[in-house]
């Protein structure tokens, strides 16, 4: 029955069906407390409220399931017609695995209902609205993909621990005075300084090494950095980087594992007031941070120095020399020391970058599939001409169906030129008509051959065809431009390999790290020039990474980036006159898990993501008194199950498994489905529940998880190291207590009964131990025998 909340009485069929009383409904007062009344005049306590009738199928389902709850008997058949089947027990088992809505996404529905065509009837406004909703989608993504280099002052004071024992100083031809000002600043540091000269020594780098290695060696020192004329028949290699390459093969042959410090003068620019004169010197950085990726062991770092190294210079370089806190990336200057960090670098308003693309937009790599994209790009954002240029030109596979595609929009020429050829460069600048100046430069092509070596196993042959690749074309299109004043805009297409290494990513780190460079360098001259540290692209048409590659970069935390957001990004660098920006969709947390796997990077500890995990990981301090207790208390078999127990409910937890007892403990980690992400999860979870100190790479340093139970437990019951301590602090205090000689022997004499009666126990404990061990491990006869010896 349905009461009427306008009468107060049973709603009639007639009112039910009838127009008017549904007006008057909704028109004229609502007599609600008239229908309470007849409700409890007639003893009904449960009621459901009509508006639900009102608002559709969905809502009157939910409020009568309410009532049925609330344990009101409701005819199922007739409210919802068809085949009943039982509800499976585990419905109730709640564990929830999708995301929680946020506020991103209050309004998803509504662009849901624009963007699936279901509100065709608006037409052009769902055309509008769509096209708005894309570009603005697009447009967040890419300023959420921003970052850039800058160079800070230290907080705290760096290396006020000094140097000792043996360095290495290899030397490069030219720069005596700064060798000199160097073997100062480690002598007056406490080291001893070894002279290397490869330039006038004829020895091979292993005899060399050799002839210095007599005594250990506690640092190397190369100034190899610092030479940056091109070596002969490479392609644009500089002295400097090949010196640097030969170095660290070297030293890894002979197993020298001291910290490499490289360096350089003019490779980077701490600010913008400050010109970067040598980006050639920048590859040795590029290459730097790969061996720092893939030998961190044996790595120190980078070193930017000043003209001149007066005193205060030279107690900041032992400073660093000496600096325990993972500083790595270094700059010196007379104004004082600075660290390089990656910072976020949101977009500012700019110009309208469409001004800089009105004239001839030249593209080189531009038949390509990454520059199609680019064309495309161009053409939709007001360019009057194309400049396509490519080694095969319109021979070049998809050349023609790319003309054809963007001629109803822009005039288009494509052209076969190799821009490493200066003199072909210019000739075909040449030819460009007045009335269509060039006014933006793309310089896309890419590097025909990459060559994925380990530093220790990379040499020129290898080295030599990738840097030639980037670093020629590169250096030839800026030269011919300076002769184009008309340029607004010259854009380089760099990788993020470059900005923080990549492993076997060695070559191709460092010459893009020039290309950086490059652009800094014009900048401070006055130049237009803007180079983008690309993240990875999702492959289309060809275009970026492959599926492989890109699951690869997934898991690392790169996810591809999309070539619509992407382009956008590169459109707001242009509009914002950028210099050196970086653009990657990164995961900070499970990016710097496994970039700082090995060792601290403080590159990225200025990016808030990663600087809140670092916070969030030093407030957990190991507390080891709470689990070490319990184990005191139970016998050595119990111990062992106890702390099997609890690194598989550890590992349980980090892999998601809802039930410990799935963890086989006998497989191997990686064989679990561990990654470098979950590793550093599992540690830091174990230093909180067993309360110890642990390194990132745990679970890589033991075959199975049962044995790195072992280690915890034997780390947890191990007290060596605390009786230890306990020693020291004794014979401290006997040492600072001013006792006569009478006392002094009276002490003496006490710490002597002591260590006779430990020395008797310990033995009687190590010949009781023994006879346990004995006894395990004897046959039943031989227990049998020394029953009867026993009995005697």
């Amino acid at each position: 029955p349905v009461v009427s909340d306008r009468t107060g009485e049973l709603l009639t069929a007639e009112q039910a069906t009838s127009v008017e009383y549904w007006v008057s409904h909704v028109r004229d007062t609502v007599q609600f407390s008239r229908a309470l009344t007849y409700l409890a005049d007639r003893d009904v306590t449960n009621h459901l409220d009509s508006a639900a009738l009102l608002r559709g199928e969905r809502a009157l389902l939910d409020g009568v399931a309410r009532v049925f709850t609330a344990g009101i008997d409701v005819d199922w058949a007739a409210v919802r017609p068809g085949r009943r089947v039982p509800l499976p027990t585990y419905a109730f088992q709640h564990r929830r695995y999708w995301l929680e809505s946020t506020p991103e996404n209050v309004d998803a529905e509504f662009w849901r209902l624009v963007e699936s065509g279901d509100a065709d009837e608006w037409g052009s406004v769902r055309e509008a609205l769509t096209a708005w909703r894309s570009a603005r989608l697009a447009r967040t993504a890419a300023d959420s993909w921003r970052y850039r280099v800058q160079w800070r002052t230290p907080v705290a004071p760096l290396g006020t621990g000094g140097l000792s024992g043996t360095w290495l100083l290899v030397t490069a031809p030219g720069h005596e005075e700064t060798a000199a000002a160097c073997v100062a600043a480690l002598r007056d540091h406490g080291a001893t300084p070894v002279t290397v000269d490869p330039a006038r020594d004829s020895t091979e780098w292993p005899a060399l090494l050799g002839a210095a290695t007599e005594t250990p060696i506690a640092g190397v020192l190369s100034l190899l950095g610092l030479l940056d004329e091109p070596l002969p028949g490479t392609g644009g290699v500089s002295r400097g980087l090949a010196g640097t390459l030969e170095l660290v093969r070297a030293l890894g042959t002979a197993d020298v594992r001291a910290p490499l410090w490289c360096v350089t003068r003019g490779a980077v620019s701490v600010g913008d007031s400050e010109l970067l004169t040598a980006p050639v010197q920048a590859m040795v950085w590029g290459f730097g941070r790969v061996v720092a990726l893939e030998h961190p062991e044996r790595w120190g770092g980078l070193i930017d120095l000043p003209e001149s190294i007066d005193t205060r210079a030279g107690r900041a370089l032992g400073a660093v020399l000496s600096g325990t806190d993972g500083e790595d990336q270094v700059a010196i200057r007379s104004s004082g020391t600075f660290l390089r960090r990656l910072v976020p670098a949101p977009a500012g308003p700019g110009i309208d970058a469409g001004e800089l693309l009105r004239g001839t937009v030249l593209i080189t790599g531009g038949t390509g599939a990454l520059g199609a994209h680019i064309a495309r790009w161009a053409a939709a954002n007001g360019a009057q001409r194309l400049l396509l240029l490519s080694r095969r030109g319109p021979a070049a596979p998809g050349a023609t169906e790319l003309v054809a595609e963007l001629t109803d929009t822009v005039p288009v020429r494509v052209a076969a030129c190799d821009v490493t050829d200066r003199a072909a460069l210019a000739a075909v600048l040449a030819e460009l008509p007045a009335e269509h100046p060039l006014t933006t430069v793309v310089h896309a092509a890419g590097v025909d051959v990459h060559q994925y070596a380990p530093a220790t196993e990379l040499d020129l042959e290898l080295l030599a065809p990738v840097v030639a690749a980037k670093l020629s074309g590169a250096t030839a299109l800026a030269e011919v431009l300076e002769e184009y004043p008309e340029v607004g805009s010259f854009v380089l297409f760099s990788s993020a390999a470059g900005v923080w290494g990549g492993g076997g990513q060695g070559a191709y780190s460092a010459a893009n790290a020039y290309l950086d460079a490059l652009a800094e360098h014009r900048r401070g001259r006055g130049l237009p020039a803007t180079a983008i540290a690309w993240g990875p692209w999702a492959q289309t048409d060809g275009a970026g990474i492959t599926t492989t590659a890109q699951q690869q970069m997934e898991r690392r935390g790169l996810p591809a980036m999309a070539p619509e957001s992407a382009l956008d990004a590169l459109y707001r660098a242009i509009a914002n006159a950028d210099t050196a920006l970086t653009v990657a969709d990164v995961e900070w947390e499970r990016f710097h898990a496994s970039f700082a796997l090995s060792r601290p990077r403080p590159l990225l500890h200025d990016i808030p993501e990663v600087g809140a995990a670092l916070r969030e990981a030093a407030g957990q301090q190991p507390d080891r008194t709470a689990f070490a207790e319990r184990l005191a208390g139970l016998g050595r078999a119990e111990q062992q199950r106890a702390v099997l127990e609890l690194v598989r409910a550890e590992v349980a937890e980090v892999l998601g498994h809802g039930n410990p007892a799935e963890v086989d403990l006998t497989r191997a980690s990686r064989d679990l489905g561990f990654d470098s992400l979950t590793a550093v999860q599992l540690s830091r979870r174990l230093q909180v529940s067993a309360g110890l100190r642990l390194p990132a790479t745990l679970i890589f340093d033991y075959p199975t998880f049962a044995e790195l139970a072992a280690h915890i437990h034997e780390q947890l019951t191990d007290r060596t190291g605390e009786l230890f301590a306990l020693l020291e602090q004794i014979e401290g205090r006997i040492t600072d207590t001013a006792l006569d000689a009478t006392a002094g022997m009276a002490a003496v004499e006490r710490l002597a009964q002591v260590v006779t009666r430990l020395r008797a126990e310990l033995t009687g404990r190590g010949a009781a131990a023994d006879t346990a061990a004995r006894i395990e491990e004897a046959s039943d006869d031989e227990i049998f025998e020394l029953l009867d010896l026993e009995l005697e």
